[in-house]
């Protein structure tokens, strides 16, 4: 198993080696712990790593193939899969630190950079790739957005009283984000979006659309949380 760290300008790549994400996705300005799966995922990184360059990010748009390696090899499953199942639109990332593990596959380190949309895709094997558009935040000095985001904090400070995801780190690194679009897009993270929410976010641009869309999230586990507060507890024996 080789630990390798690695340093990479924050440069926006094009064209982009691309890989799927089935665990939600990694926001701009967040770190996030990546598992990678043989195959076409570990070719990507290995090309980005080569061109110090980003990777591509993007959620499947339905469970991905696995593939069985022969038991007596030992290697972990390979994730097959081609650009038509995923979307097209995606979040850039920094790779901070590589882990190759025995069996083929990889842990990875990243920092979410910039969102971006697909435009033309110029290779399929052995890993996808492609240029992109990258997008920038709209609308991020509107003045309903700072009402907005004491909105969300009032929010998941409420939350936190019974939601273990919102941590005391939690609520300081969402009092020490750079800007509210960062800060809309940490709640997300910490909520753990999944399926057309978490791609619904992501191709969100405007950044007071964001910060309306985590409200109603929040407002919905605001109503869960009190409703299982609420609920008897049969005594436990």
């Amino acid at each position: 198993m080789s630990n390798e760290l690695v340093v990479l300008p924050p440069n926006h790549a094009n064209p982009l080696p691309l890989l799927p994400l089935e665990n939600g996705p990694v926001l701009p300005g967040l770190m996030a712990s990546l598992n990678i799966p043989r195959g076409k995922s570990t070719f990507a990184v290995e090309r980005a790593l080569a061109e110090k360059q980003t990777l591509g990010l993007l959620l499947p748009k339905a469970p991905l193939k696995l593939l069985p390696s022969p038991k007596e090899l030992g290697d972990a499953p390979e994730l097959q899969y081609n650009i038509d199942e995923l979307y097209a639109k995606g979040v850039s990332a920094r790779i901070l630190k590589k882990i190759q593990l025995p069996d083929g596959s990889m842990n990875l380190l990243v920092h979410g950079v910039q969102r971006f949309e697909i435009t033309n895709v110029i290779q399929a094997e052995p890993f996808l790739c492609a240029t992109v558009n990258y997008v920038e935040d709209l609308n991020a000095k509107d003045p309903e957005i700072e009402a907005l985001a004491r909105a969300v904090i009032l929010q998941v400070k409420q939350l936190s009283e019974s939601n273990p995801f919102f941590t005391e780190e939690m609520k300081i690194a969402m009092m020490n984000t750079a800007t509210r679009s960062n800060l809309a897009d940490l709640v997300a993270f910490a909520i753990t979006l999944r399926g057309m929410d978490a791609q619904s976010f992501v191709e969100t641009t405007d950044v007071k659309e964001r910060f309306l869309k985590l409200l109603v999230h929040l407002r919905k586990e605001q109503e869960v949380s009190e409703l299982y507060t609420a609920t008897p507890r049969s005594p436990t024996r």
